[in-house]
């Protein structure tokens, strides 16, 4: 049986909404936790919290019955692909201030709206791509070599950018088969198979506060998971990834009441040109559908 995709853009954007709000609170309290303990550590313990709302999805989908009808495969190469984005964004953490990182992952939703031209073939004309071309212009003079921003941080942020782009754009093609809940799970299970051969050998034994955090994390994470990989079903890549920018707003605040961060002009305004360029391609991708009167891209069973 298949898990019918529907085009439904308003909960796209709710949900991707309510996800940037559940990822920044994830990062902050990563961020802290960071301090004490390693990378896989704290991808372990998180993945091990985060099953109990994986299993709440799944059973309120109809139970594992939709794993046994997942493209195994490909979902799990969709899970290597989020570990590679989550490890890359983790190692970035501690080097740089949350707003700046932030104002890296704005890029996103530009990458995501090139890759749906690219391999979904969704329609993408040249104003938007001039659009796509100002906001990573945009990202280049915030990293430039000798600026504010740590370049080995960038470049770790810049990674954990493409492989997301990538497994979001993944996530749009599985959406004609398979459930929200079954993809997470199958992500979840790669996180876990790395975190359990990697994180015994940077093992520190967690406080009982250390341990309650790491648990919150791994709820937020499977709650916001959740969240966004439903958004990207549900509605074209193009219309909801652009809603990610809300992200920004909540970690310039997380990042000045919990650290006294404060955004240097040349990353706000700079953000400012990538938001303003994510903006217009969604506007434009609203304005070629209503001209054309076509409806997203879609894709049949098995595609």
């Amino acid at each position: 049986m298949s898990h019918s995709r529907t085009d439904n853009s308003t909960l796209g954007v709710l949900l991707m909404s309510l996800a940037a709000f559940l990822w920044v609170l994830h990062d902050v309290i990563s961020k802290w936790v960071m301090q004490d303990y390693s990378i896989y550590q704290v991808l372990l313990l998180r993945t091990i919290f985060s099953l109990l709302p994986i299993a709440i999805v799944l059973r309120h989908e109809g139970g594992m019955v939709r794993l046994r009808n997942s493209r195994v495969w490909v979902c799990l190469g969709r899970g290597c692909l989020a570990v590679a984005c989550f490890v890359l964004f983790l190692a970035a953490l501690p080097l740089m201030p949350l707003t700046d990182i932030f104002a890296i992952v704005m890029s996103a939703p530009l990458l995501i709206s090139a890759l749906s031209a690219l391999v979904l073939k969704e329609p993408v004309g040249f104003r938007r791509w001039m659009a796509v071309l100002v906001g990573f212009s945009a990202v280049l003079v915030m990293v430039r070599p000798g600026g504010h921003i740590v370049p080995l941080a960038a470049l770790l942020v810049m990674g954990s950018v493409i492989t997301y782009a990538f497994a979001m754009i993944l996530t749009r093609r599985l959406g004609s088969t398979e459930s929200a809940g079954a993809m997470t799970f199958y992500s979840a299970l790669v996180f876990l198979s790395v975190g359990l051969i990697a994180a015994p050998f940077s093992w520190t034994q967690p406080t009982p506060v250390g341990l309650l955090l790491m648990a919150a994390t791994g709820l937020l994470a499977g709650s916001a998971q959740y969240c966004l990989t439903e958004a990207f079903r549900i509605a074209p890549p193009s219309v909801v990834a652009p809603f990610e920018y809300t992200s920004l707003l909540w970690a310039m605040l997380f990042g000045f009441l919990v650290w006294g961060d404060v955004p240097t002009l040349l990353v706000l305004v700079s953000a400012a040109v990538v938001i303003a360029s994510g903006i217009y391609v969604l506007h434009d991708e609203k304005t070629t559908q209503r001209r054309n009167r076509v409806s997203p891209v879609s894709f049949p069973p098995g595609s």
